[in-house]
């Protein structure tokens, strides 16, 4: 009811401004790299700017009576890789690409079990027969973590040729995109030898991830959307989680993304018809001077035209 919904609008509130905090700290950091830079070009001042530990404080919002609104607070310490992210890659360039492809694809559960695989190292495989499918998805991926200042792996692959399919066997984490079929255009990945723990996500149907050579896919990769015991409300019976929060937005986002397709769709079909319509009626209009040009040349001739002689 109001209540549930006053303790969403809170916690979506909480999230949005942990994340401008978080977003603050990356560009105080990444200004004094560059201070430091300038000072001292010989690069020693970095690890020192680095190495200190960034500390967020986010009020805590008051769902109930405004008297308690400001008093309490939540620390959170950031790591210096979350800090100024771009020693792992431009996680600011990759956040401007477009999410949508990806949960049109994946839809809101299977899109936060991917980047839940991203955020925990996972080695990533999206397949797809449909080449600009797997390279749209495959950056909106890279888009969903960059959204938290994450940087996707360091082995960051859209679309995979085929005579790289040796770089599936690396071992460290990667997002790779590679091309469903048969023939040597594609990459067959039963022909991949010790391919070793790989997720595999396929963009063109329903059917769940697949953790091959992953025996606890919990654990390595946990599925943002299924509660633990401790994110039980003792009193409520109702799970408080922040994962939550973002499948509301993403499932908003996505409802959005419906109507205006559908009221894209409608308004093409209605200037479709328009445009018939117009078409129609200009063939008509056309067809209408014609007669009447015609009909007009006929009475011209006939009024032309020397009468008959009477009693000849």
């Amino acid at each position: 009811g109001d209540a549930d919904g006053r303790v969403d609008d809170a916690r979506r509130k909480f999230l949005h401004g942990l994340f401008r905090r978080h977003a603050a700290a990356a560009r105080a950091a990444t200004a004094a790299l560059a201070e430091r830079a300038q000072a001292a070009p010989s690069g020693r001042g970095k690890e020192s700017v680095l190495s200190r530990p960034q500390i967020l404080t986010v009020p805590l919002v008051e769902t109930g009576s405004d008297m308690f609104a400001g008093v309490d607070a939540v620390k959170y310490t950031l790591p210096s890789n979350f800090v100024h992210p771009t020693e792992g890659g431009d996680a600011a360039g990759y956040s401007r690409n477009d999410i949508l492809p990806t949960l049109r694809a994946l839809g809101v559960p299977r899109s936060l079990r991917l980047l839940s695989a991203l955020l925990s190292g996972c080695r990533i495989i999206l397949t797809s027969s449909d080449p600009g499918k797997l390279s749209a998805c495959a950056y909106g991926a890279a888009a969903m973590a960059g959204q938290g200042l994450v940087p996707p792996p360091a082995v960051f692959v859209p679309v995979l040729p085929p005579g790289l399919k040796g770089l599936l066997s690396s071992p460290g984490p990667y997002l790779v995109g590679v091309v469903a079929g048969t023939g040597s255009n594609f990459v067959d990945l039963r022909g991949v030898p010790d391919i070793g723990p790989v997720v595999l996500f396929n963009l063109d149907g329903p059917a769940e991830p697949y953790f091959h050579n992953i025996s606890d896919a919990h654990s390595r990769c946990p599925d943002l959307t299924r509660p633990s015991p401790s994110e039980l409300d003792g009193t409520t019976g109702r799970v408080v989680s922040s994962a939550d929060v973002l499948a509301q937005d993403l499932g908003e986002v996505m409802r959005g993304d419906r109507k205006a397709f559908w009221q894209g769709a409608v308004q093409e079909k209605l200037g479709a018809a328009a445009a018939k319509t117009k078409k129609a009626a200009s063939a008509a209009y056309k067809k209408g001077i014609k007669y009447l040009k015609s009909r007009a040349a006929g009475q011209s001739r006939d009024e032309a035209a020397p009468s008959p002689k009477a009693g000849g």
